[in-house]
């Protein structure tokens, strides 16, 4: 996950135990799919009053605060990036 042009969490090694929801889930997943993986439904919610942008899966639930210097824009834009795989994603 990347924030502002910058790394927020490179891995799944990065990410808040906290985040994790199904560690049974989570473990039995290969490298880099932990968090989400082909046929996951993923819901991506940004709230504007709380300054803060939530990921969930079926694997973990977490939320990224944003920070101070970007609450004041007047127009944030998400972007859905894969690594190495073909994904298809359906935006609703």
């Amino acid at each position: 996950m990347w924030a502002a042009g910058r790394p927020i969490v490179l891995c799944s090694d990065d990410l808040a135990p906290s985040s994790i929801i199904r560690r049974d889930l989570y473990m039995h997943r290969f490298a880099d799919e932990e968090a989400i993986t082909a046929g996951d439904e993923v819901v991506v919610t940004l709230d504007c009053s709380a300054h803060t942008l939530r990921l969930q899966s079926p694997t973990v639930d977490h939320i990224v605060h944003i920070q101070r210097e970007h609450q004041q824009q007047q127009q944030w834009v998400l972007n859905v990036n894969f690594a190495r795989d073909c994904f298809e994603v359906k935006l609703l």
